[in-house]
């Protein structure tokens, strides 16, 4: 917007600037009136899980780490998570 002057949120300038840098299916996503709201629900849902940056792992729905991680911490919480018995008493792997 500031060095090309152009509105981005003109359709037109966001399948331009789609097409130039090769997002796929972005026309599709544009005119689904569904999608943004559907995209923030998804958003809303990951958030309330406790997930706020990136990269995020999630180990056995139970075991979360955020943020960039050392080998050592991936490590330590694989193997933890693969001790711990699910609610129904499995263990899992």
């Amino acid at each position: 917007y500031f060095t090309q002057e152009k509105y981005i949120g003109d359709i037109h300038v966001l399948l331009e600037s789609a097409l130039k840098v090769g997002v796929k299916g972005a026309e599709e996503w544009l005119n689904d009136q569904n999608a943004g709201v559907n995209k923030l629900q998804e958003d809303m849902e990951i958030h309330a899980r406790g997930v706020t940056g990136v990269p995020h792992f999630l180990i056995n729905n139970h075991y979360q780490l955020s943020g960039a991680q050392p080998p050592d911490s991936l490590l330590k919480a694989f193997k933890v998570a693969a001790t711990v018995a699910d609610p129904n008493g499995d263990t899992q792997c």
